[in-house]
């Protein structure tokens, strides 16, 4: 089995804000996104690290 690409946290909110996720809140090195929908949301927590 190939392994996984190794991404950036950055390239990840990149990614993410493109599929219609925004950035709620950011609080120390996470950051929190979400994307509201007709009846439910996403929400994810990305661990902002510099790279």
């Amino acid at each position: 089995m190939p392994k996984l690409p190794v991404v950036s946290s950055r390239d990840v909110v990149k990614a993410l804000v493109k599929a219609g996720f925004y950035i709620h809140h950011q609080k120390g090195s996470h950051i929190a996104l979400r994307r509201d929908g007709i009846q439910e949301f996403y929400y994810f927590l990305v661990w902002a690290i510099k790279a």
